[in-house]
């Protein structure tokens, strides 16, 4: 009595399928794996803007920089150091090592300024704004 045989040409449709299987998975993996910690800016601005609301900052004068980002370089100081310290200037990521900005730190309040040109001292509205608050 013979085993069961397979022909050739089953196996080699069976390989042929399993390596484009291992390829899909291959090109699926990163996206399985983002546990690395970076935020992207879209993802920073909805949680500091979603802490804004929350805090019912929307309608009173906290300050911006109390709404801390982690996970994010708000202050483009090339680190993550999330606190509420404010900056005068957004160093260039093009500079030659870290840039040094005294006291800044990522909030809020760097956010606007540094990524999206918001002059949040003298018009901390247009930030409220850029998170759907009122003016």
């Amino acid at each position: 009595m013979k085993g069961i045989e397979l022909p050739i040409n089953a196996l080699i449709i069976i390989a042929v399928a399993v390596i484009v299987l291992i390829a899909i998975v291959a090109m699926f993996y990163p996206a399985f794996s983002s546990g690395s910690g970076t935020v992207t800016l879209e993802t920073a601005k909805s949680q500091a803007c979603r802490a804004l609301a929350e805090g019912n900052s929307c309608s009173t004068i906290l300050g911006l920089n109390t709404i801390v980002i982690y996970g994010f370089d708000a202050d483009k100081s090339n680190t993550n150091n999330p606190g509420t310290g404010t900056g005068t200037s957004c160093p260039t990521l093009a500079a030659a090592g870290p840039p040094a900005v005294p006291a800044s730190q990522d909030n809020l309040y760097m956010l606007c300024k540094c990524y999206y040109q918001i002059d949040v001292a003298t018009h901390p509205e247009e930030c409220r704004k850029l998170c759907g608050c009122g003016g």
